[in-house]
């Protein structure tokens, strides 16, 4: 995606200081863009897509955290360590509502060994985003957000996908 500057302002703040404004238009879909001093205010990015595979049960938790990733990398943390929850609850319906914490149900889950670390990090930092000074969410960290959607996926692609793609294999035979 490329921006082409339309115009560019200094503009002075509530308190009086002078800072720069931008508006600028994609090359690719001519829609209009506002930067505040090099930093995109409007429209805000994306976010990681949901992995195909995504049960909807947490799809809808994880794209909230994609929406405001960019305004709150805390919150963000925080949503997709509950869509993770929701998906340890899609994958083993039994744990689901047990009063076990989130750790011991992951532990259960079967194959849980090999990936330790993908539920552990995601976990993990979830929880300590969702306390103040536990992650300080400066330049170097900001990305967390983005981190923690891939891994998400990743944890997806392993315990949810090849259950979709042996029954559409199996739905293949038998028509």
């Amino acid at each position: 995606m490329l921006w082409n500057p339309a115009s560019q302002q200094r503009v002075i703040d509530a308190f009086g200081f002078v800072c720069d404004a931008m508006v600028s238009h994609c090359t690719n879909c001519k829609q209009p863009s506002f930067w505040f001093q090099k930093s995109l205010v409007w429209p805000l990015p994306e976010g990681t897509p949901a992995h195909k595979h995504m049960p909807d049960c947490c799809k809808r938790t994880y794209t909230e955290a994609q929406k405001i990733a960019p305004l709150s990398p805390r919150a963000a943390c925080a949503l997709l360590r509950v869509a993770l929850e929701q998906l340890v609850d899609y994958v083993d319906p039994d744990s689901s509502g047990q009063k076990a914490n989130l750790a011991t149900r992951i532990s259960k889950l079967p194959g849980y060994s090999s990936y330790k670390e993908l539920f552990d990090a995601c976990r993990i930092i979830g929880n300590k985003a969702a306390h103040p000074a536990e992650i300080d969410f400066d330049e170097e960290n900001r990305d967390l957000p983005a981190l923690i959607s891939e891994l998400i996926n990743v944890i997806v692609s392993i315990q949810v996908s090849p259950l979709i793609m042996a029954k559409d294999a199996l739905q293949r035979i038998k028509k």
